[in-house]
């Protein structure tokens, strides 16, 4: 099949360097999220330079639904589109072009939560175990048609940063077992059941000051979802002064 992949990331490339060295397809195009793909001091790596290294054409649109990039993905002619990690929300004119549809690898179990940073909130919320979907897109938001899963454990450990590399090492997996699935038109697809505990999260990250009205769990676990070096960590103040909370391991001395 003809693949034009959308996305970043660790797991975008990772998925990416899947498609280019080990599947059956060829992948035509590349989309890049704008400005953090190519970003110098990125802890990532880029998309767009394994991309380039294999002479894949490269585009980083303000918008993936704008006119002009509707006629560039027209012209590239995908048989299917891969969005793994990408910043934008496809609009049907984008889904109905190739033929296999579009297909999404979202950083949760989708049932339970949708939307952004979803392995913070995981972590935030207490869950035990949370989990990676590879589903078909529809107009929603990671509620289209699930193809597979895979969970996740979360331990008492797991921090804001350790929790994003399981969940990416997961999707890489779950996407390398099933992509020959979905080119060999024998994926399985199911609808996707949304209940009272489906949770939803918007593009706004949570506070990083730390509320001591919670419990002590609830705090522990509020500190460790945001632990996520480089980023800027956790704090609260005492009077007027702003003390941060980093991992000790950072600051240890012989």
């Amino acid at each position: 099949m003809r693949v034009l992949f959308a996305g970043g990331k660790d797991v975008g490339w990772g998925c990416l360097e899947y498609l280019i060295r080990e599947s059956q397809s060829e992948v035509v195009g590349v989309f890049i999220n704008r400005g953090s793909d190519t970003a110098k001091d990125r802890w990532y790596r880029s998309a767009a330079e394994i991309a380039l290294a294999h002479h894949i054409p490269v585009f980083a649109p303000r918008s993936m639904n704008s006119a002009r990039a509707i006629d560039v993905i027209r012209n590239l002619a995908p048989d299917i589109i891969v969005v793994v990690y990408y910043d934008q929300i496809l609009k049907r004119e984008v889904i109905d072009i190739p033929p296999h549809g579009c297909i999404n690898l979202h950083m949760a179990l989708a049932e339970e939560y949708r939307g952004c940073y979803p392995t913070t909130w995981a972590l935030i919320n207490g869950e035990k175990r949370t989990g990676v979907t590879l589903h078909y897109i529809d107009e929603g938001i990671d509620t289209g048609d699930i193809i597979a899963q895979k969970e996740v454990e979360i331990t008492e450990s797991d921090t804001g940063k350790s929790l994003y590399y399981k969940c990416t090492a997961a999707g890489v997996q779950l996407f390398s077992e099933t992509f020959p699935l979905i080119e060999q038109g024998k994926a399985p697809r199911r609808k996707q059941k949304t209940t009272d505990k489906t949770r939803y999260y918007r593009r706004v990250f949570p506070s990083r000051e730390i509320d001591f009205s919670k419990s002590g769990q609830e705090i522990y676990d509020y500190i460790r979802a945001l632990t996520f070096p480089p980023f800027p960590p956790p704090y609260f103040y005492i009077g007027d002064t702003k003390m941060v909370i980093v991992p000790e391991e950072l600051y240890e001395t012989e």
